[in-house]
């Protein structure tokens, strides 16, 4: 709005303000109420471009809401577009960093703040947790099956008496298995534990609760 406008509106405003009050003073009702709907006719049409419903003193005009709806309409469609981008995005790259469940020449700390910051990015964006696992889920799920194995091969270095047992490790699923899946195993076959198995489990529980790793170093 110009600068002359401005004036214009404040002068409207003081007069909206004062005239009426004189009128009224003298007890001139009559001349009050037209002196109100002129000065209110005289606001909206010298702000037509901000209202469609403005109400005074029998005028009524209305206030063009509906372009400032269809703007932030428009603008929550923008946000959502950007959203099925970055999910779109992230699993290329996700799978870039697993590759076919197995690890690249990145140390896995590096991999995990990779995939920690793609999760940040879509959560930021409005992403849910499901569309965020389904993005990221099967990195955690790859990891999830190496800190798995690595115990079980501790246990097999414990228990060389019974390594029919841990042969083909690869080979093995661990589709559902939690932490009491595999002390039932260590029970039921009579394994025995050494340090360095007692110590890959602990990474294991840390890292399934905590999708960090418990001791970084021997990842890198």
């Amino acid at each position: 709005m110009s600068e002359a406008m401005n004036y214009l509106n404040i002068g409207l405003i003081l007069a909206l303000a004062v005239v009426p009050c004189l009128f009224g003073k003298h007890k001139r009702f009559k001349e009050m109420g037209f002196s109100i709907l002129a000065f209110c006719l005289a606001l909206a049409f010298t702000n037509l471009d901000k209202f469609a419903k403005f109400k005074g003193g029998g005028f009524e005009a209305e206030l063009r809401t509906q372009e400032l709806k269809s703007a932030v309409k428009e603008t929550y469609a923008a946000l959502d577009q950007l959203k099925q981008l970055a999910l779109a995005l992230s699993n290329p790259i996700v799978e870039q960093v697993t590759v076919s469940g197995k690890l690249l020449v990145v140390a896995m700390p590096a991999k995990i703040r990779q995939v920690k910051t793609i999760e940040a990015t879509l959560k930021k964006l409005g992403a849910t947790d499901a569309e965020i696992k389904e993005s990221c889920g099967e990195f955690y799920e790859i990891l999830d099956t190496d800190h798995f194995r690595f115990v079980l091969v501790c246990l097999g270095e414990a228990n060389s008496d019974k390594k029919e047992m841990f042969t083909d490790l690869y080979y093995w699923k661990f589709d559902g298995w939690t932490v009491e899946t595999l002390r039932k195993l260590i029970s039921d076959s009579n394994l025995k534990e050494n340090d360095k198995s007692k110590e890959a489990m602990r990474d294991l529980e840390f890292f399934l609760e905590h999708r960090e790793l418990r001791r970084p170093e021997i990842w890198q």
